[in-house]
Formats: C-alpha cells, sequence, structure tokens
C-alpha cells in the first residue's frame, strides 16, 4: 500500500521489518543439540547440530538451518537404538551373551 503525508500525518502506519523465524526445536529423545542464533531466538540463518547418545544412531538430518521462509529445511531428527544383527551360533559351540539389564546363555 502507499502512504501519503498530508495534514502532518501518514495516511497509513510506516510498514516495519520483522526477524523471520521457525519454530523452537526440540531435543531429540536419547539425543543432544546445539543450536547458533545469530540475531534471536531461531532467526532466519540459524543452524541446530544434532547427535545421539552413545548407543544410538541419528536417524535425519545432522544440521537444519532456519530458512527465509520461516521454515527449517528438514525434519527433525531422531535417535534410535543401535541394533546389531543376531549373532550365529555353530552347532555344539557355546555361547555366553550378557546386556546391562539381562544376561543370556546358550
Amino acid at each position: 500500500t502507499q502512504s501519503t503525508w498530508a495534514n502532518g500525518e501518514w495516511s497509513d502506519p510506516v510498514p516495519k521489518c520483522e526477524v523471520v523465524e521457525c519454530h523452537a526445536l526440540q531435543k531429540p529423545a536419547h539425543g543432544l543439540f546445539n543450536c547458533s542464533n545469530p540475531s534471536g531466538n531461531y532467526a532466519w540463518n540459524s543452524s541446530c547440530n544434532f547427535s545421539c547418545k552413545e548407543g544410538f544412531v541419528l536417524k535425519g538430518p545432522n544440521i537444519l538451518q532456519c530458512g527465509a521462509s520461516g521454515e527449517w529445511d528438514g525434519q527433525e531428527p531422531t535417535c534410535e537404538v543401535v541394533k546389531c544383527q543376531a549373532v550365529h551360533q555353530s552347532e555344539g559351540s557355546l555361547m555366553n551373551c550378557s546386556h546391562h539389564a539381562t544376561e543370556l546363555k546358550y
């Protein structure tokens, strides 16, 4: 819109610029994140780095950046427990497996 000066006053409010901000991100369960906020809370061009605690693997991007549209450039990642393949037991052998919560013997 156009504003005009009449009788010492503007006909419309003076336009102003506002900082573009993205929504706040959540720390993933069993994970960590560290964000740089150069212009305020999750402002345009802020970035967040994600990682997972030991025993978990990151699913999704490890870095998200706040874009000019006010949206993050990807989906928030999650941390999933590391799962190993089953161990093959040879016939006639013994296997002793342990886990912090369970002990298995074959």
